[in-house]
């Protein structure tokens, strides 16, 4: 599809535009939609629910880029909405394409998962 991103509609195509708005990061140069990182965050949730199961013992998260910062996650969905929350918010992608890309992921890991014999078996 072809869409604009977050920066360029905030700058430009907004009700009221704002020219010197800034995202929290660089816009990548590559489609909106769908959103690849989302995509590999919903195969990941999919593939984890179906092994370990929806929920999980609370585990702690922390990263680089937020020093100080901790997360606690208690079921891999929590995962996937903040992924989709961090992608919109650092204005990469929009939200559509997020929640598109999470729904893809899901699907060819539930589909990947339904098949593993006959896939595996066919090399």
């Amino acid at each position: 599809y072809e869409r604009w991103r977050p920066v360029t509609a905030i700058r430009t195509g907004s009700v009221d535009p704002d020219p010197e708005w800034t995202p929290l990061h660089n816009t990548p140069a590559h489609p909106d939609y769908p959103s690849g990182h989302t995509t590999y965050s919903g195969a990941a949730e999919a593939v984890l629910s179906t092994l370990a199961g929806p929920s999980t013992a609370p585990f702690d998260l922390t990263s680089p880029t937020a020093p100080g910062v901790t997360r606690t996650y208690t079921t891999w969905k929590q995962l996937s909405d903040e992924n989709v929350d961090a992608r919109v918010l650092s204005g990469i992608h929009t939200r559509s394409a997020d929640e598109a890309g999470i729904t893809l992921g899901r699907n060819v890991a539930r589909h990947t998962l339904r098949n593993a014999a006959s896939l595996l078996a066919a090399g």
